[in-house]
């Protein structure tokens, strides 16, 4: 059974991001985070704020860039806290920044993406780390980011959703991190 054109389209897509030239030697890793940074959208829509920030993290500071639908005047907001996806070794803030500032519009909530270290300069737990570092400060000081307190998800694409998981952590009731997989705030 044939695939359909559409699937093949974004196949080719798919291979064009990463795929070196035929004669080409094997890609370094900094050559692959390049190529995956060039192929994410310029076209970003506007929100009334948007700022990058850092957390305290066990490796030093932790990037973060947080949005918001409406401006910090309005009050306080419900908040998603966004790890991007890359195996832990490619993506970062600016590869998902087109898809939080939507997610922020659409759900109208704030978002707090998190840069985490990557792999293999940083290697595991390094990214988990950091994503643990991101949620902890999400619910620990809420009001600092102007997020509603209790009010924490935590999602992810690829490897970013799968660091939520990876984390088991529960920084609002000091549950130790690898005997739980949930929290909450209540």
């Amino acid at each position: 059974m044939p695939l359909h054109p559409q699937t093949v389209s974004f196949l080719r897509m798919l291979a064009s991001w990463t795929a070196p030239p035929p004669d080409a030697a094997e890609p370094t890793i900094g050559e692959m985070r390049e190529r995956v940074g060039a192929v994410f959208p310029v076209g970003r829509r506007e929100l009334p704020f948007v700022d990058d920030l850092a957390v305290r993290g066990p490796g030093g500071p932790v990037p973060v860039r947080l949005y918001r639908p409406v401006p910090p005047e309005a009050g306080p907001l419900p908040v998603t806290v966004y790890l991007h996806g890359g195996g832990w070794v490619l993506g970062g803030i600016e590869n998902v920044d087109g898809l939080c500032r939507d997610l922020a519009a659409d759900a109208g909530c704030a978002v707090l993406s998190v840069g985490y270290r990557l792999a293999p300069e940083h290697p595991f737990p390094a990214a988990v780390d950091d994503a643990w570092a991101a949620v902890a400060a999400a619910v620990r000081r809420p009001e600092r980011y102007g997020f509603l307190p209790g009010a924490v998800a935590v999602a992810g694409d690829s490897a970013g959703g799968n660091s939520p998981r990876r984390s088991r952590c529960s920084p609002a009731t000091g549950a130790s991190r690898w005997r739980t997989s949930c929290w909450s705030t209540r």
